[in-house]
């Protein structure tokens, strides 16, 4: 959100907390329930009615989830790329020869990679169509 939109919240959010203060009647009630819902390019804003102390549950369990979900991903995008085989080639930009010398893997690391090699197995490993690949190449 850029500035000039943000002014103009802040401003009828202003507006709104005045009616909810000194409103008549619904005015007041309605300004009361607001909810504002912003429209992002890649997000949607929600709000809800909760106390300091739930508010600071839901911020501490969406960290604690957003962080593990990360870490799943993670896992997944291994999983998949090994299940497909996808490994650049010689001739890709971003190919590196093993020179031989493997680091020691941590803990964590080896959790990840066993976990991946059992989500390996039960995905699908779907091909795409050879017709459509054939349609690039010329």
């Amino acid at each position: 959100m850029d500035r000039i939109q943000r002014e103009k919240v802040l401003e009828k959010l202003g507006k709104i907390k005045a009616l909810a203060e000194r409103g008549v009647g619904g005015e007041k009630e309605t300004a009361m329930r607001y909810i504002y819902t912003g429209k992002y390019s890649r997000r949607k804003k929600c709000a809800c009615e909760c106390t300091a102390l739930e508010a600071a549950e839901i911020e501490l369990l969406f960290g604690f989830y957003r962080e593990e979900m990360k870490r799943e991903l993670e896992v997944f995008m291994v999983a998949f790329i090994q299940k497909n085989n996808i490994f650049p080639d010689k001739t890709a930009r971003c190919y590196k020869e093993n020179d031989g010398s493997e680091q020691e893997l941590t803990e964590e690391e080896r959790r990840k990679y066993k976990k991946a090699a059992f989500m390996r197995m039960i995905m699908d490993g779907r091909k795409p169509p050879k017709a459509a690949i054939e349609a690039r190449e010329e």
